[in-house]
C-alpha cells in the first residue's frame, strides 16, 4: 500500500516540475512585432460609391427595331449602379387606347440627377396634323373578279401607320368607298371606307378595241377579238383568245347597244351562217408584219388576206430561199365577173437583161 502510495506522489510530483518549466520558458520568449508596413499602421476605409449621380447621362443609344402591330416600342434608357451609367434596353409594350407611354427621364435637382420612371398617361390622342399623301402600292397586274382596296393611313398612340391595301372580292351592284381623313372642330377624323350601292350601269361608250391579235394564225382556229367589260364603276379589257372553227358558223363579237340610257353589253357567240363561196367586197388594206432579222440568201414573202368560212383571215409573210433567175411574184387579189378571186403568188423567171456594148465611135481624123 505504501508502495503505491509512493509512486503516485512521485508521478505527480514529475508531472508539476515540468508544467513550471514550461511556464518559465514560454515567459522567457521575446515579442514578435510586425515591422514591415512601418508604425502606426491604419486600415484603409473603403470606396465611397455615390449613390446619386452628379454628371449628366450620356445620349441615348439608337435602337432600331421592326414595328409590331398592336404594340408600341418603349426605348432604352440610361440607369445608374455601383457609381457608374449602365444601359437598359427597349422593349415593347401592348398599345392602350387613349393613353400613350411616358419615357424614362433624368432631371437635374440640388445639383444631382434624379431619375422619373416611365409610365402610361392619359391624353388627347386624336391627330391635328394632316395625315401624308397616299402611298401608290397598286399591283402591276390586275386580279380577275377582284377589287383593289386601297391601303391608307391609320392613327395609333400619337402617329401615323400606313395600313397597307388589299384585294377584295367584287360585288354585284355595289362599289368600295375608300378610307378618308375629315376636319372636324380642329382634329381630323377618320371616315372608314366600306362598300356601297350605287348603279353600276355605264353611261360613257367603251373605248375603241385594242389590237391585240397575235402575228401568226393557228391553224383551223379563229380569232375572237377581245372587248370592253364594265366593272366596279369603270371599263376594263378582257383580252381575245383562240377559238376551233366550226362548220357552218361564224363568231359574233361582242358589242355594246345603248339602251334607255345606258350602255348594255350583247356578249359574243356563234352563230349559224352560210358562208358565201367568195367575197363580193374588196379585201381589207394589207397588214405590216413584223419581220425577223434580214437573213442572207432569203426573199421576204409579204402576207395576204384568205377568204375562210366566209370571212377574210390573214396569213403573215415569211422568209423564202431566193431561187436562181427567178423572183416572187405576191398574192393578190382581182375583180372578174362581180366576185373577188385569188391569185396565189409563186416564182417566176426572170430572164435576165443583158446590156449589149457601147457603140464605137470612130476617132476624127
Amino acid at each position: 500500500m505504501r508502495s503505491k502510495l509512493s509512486r503516485l506522489l512521485l508521478t505527480a510530483g514529475l508531472a508539476a516540475a515540468t508544467l513550471a518549466g514550461t511556464v518559465d520558458l514560454a515567459s522567457a520568449q521575446p515579442t514578435v512585432r510586425d515591422h514591415r508596413h512601418g508604425p502606426g499602421l491604419k486600415r484603409r476605409p473603403p470606396p465611397v460609391v455615390n449613390r446619386t449621380p452628379r454628371e449628366a447621362p450620356p445620349a441615348p443609344r439608337e435602337e432600331r427595331q421592326a414595328p409590331r402591330r398592336g404594340h408600341v416600342w418603349v426605348s432604352g434608357h440610361w440607369d445608374w449602379n455601383n457609381g457608374g451609367w449602365s444601359w437598359v434596353s427597349g422593349r415593347y409594350e401592348r398599345e392602350r387606347r387613349g393613353r400613350r407611354f411616358r419615357p424614362v427621364r433624368w432631371e437635374q435637382k440640388d445639383g444631382v440627377y434624379v431619375r422619373i420612371d416611365g409610365d402610361w398617361e392619359d391624353f388627347d390622342d386624336r391627330p391635328r396634323q394632316a395625315p401624308p399623301p397616299p402611298k401608290d402600292e397598286r399591283p402591276d397586274r390586275p386580279r380577275r373578279n377582284s377589287v383593289w382596296v386601297a391601303g391608307h393611313w391609320d392613327w395609333n398612340n400619337g402617329q401615323y401607320h400606313w395600313v397597307s391595301g388589299r384585294w377584295e372580292r367584287e360585288r354585284q351592284g355595289r362599289r368600295w368607298r375608300e378610307h378618308t381623313w375629315e376636319m372636324r372642330d380642329g382634329v381630323w377624323v377618320r371616315i372608314d371606307g366600306d362598300w356601297e350601292q350605287f348603279d353600276d350601269r355605264p353611261r360613257q361608250a367603251p373605248p375603241a378595241p385594242r389590237d391585240d391579235r397575235p402575228d401568226r394564225p393557228r391553224r383551223n382556229h379563229i380569232w375572237v377579238t377581245g372587248y370592253w367589260d364594265w366593272k366596279n364603276g369603270q371599263y376594263e379589257w378582257v383580252g381575245g383568245r383562240w377559238e376551233r372553227e366550226q362548220q357552218g358558223r361564224r363568231w359574233r363579237d361582242h358589242r355594246y347597244e345603248m339602251k334607255d340610257g345606258f350602255y348594255v353589253r350583247v356578249n359574243g357567240d356563234w352563230e349559224n351562217h352560210t358562208p358565201a363561196a367568195y367575197p363580193t367586197a374588196a379585201p381589207p388594206a394589207p397588214r405590216e408584219d413584223r419581220r425577223d432579222p434580214v437573213r442572207r440568201g432569203h426573199v421576204w414573202i409579204s402576207g395576204y388576206w384568205d377568204w375562210k368560212n366566209g370571212n377574210w383571215d390573214w396569213n403573215p409573210g415569211r422568209w423564202e430561199r431566193e431561187k436562181a433567175n427567178s423572183r416572187w411574184r405576191d398574192y393578190r387579189w382581182e375583180q372578174r365577173d362581180g366576185r373577188w378571186t385569188r391569185v396565189d403568188g409563186s416564182w417566176e423567171v426572170q430572164t435576165p437583161t443583158v446590156t449589149p456594148p457601147p457603140a464605137v465611135i470612130p476617132r476624127p481624123r
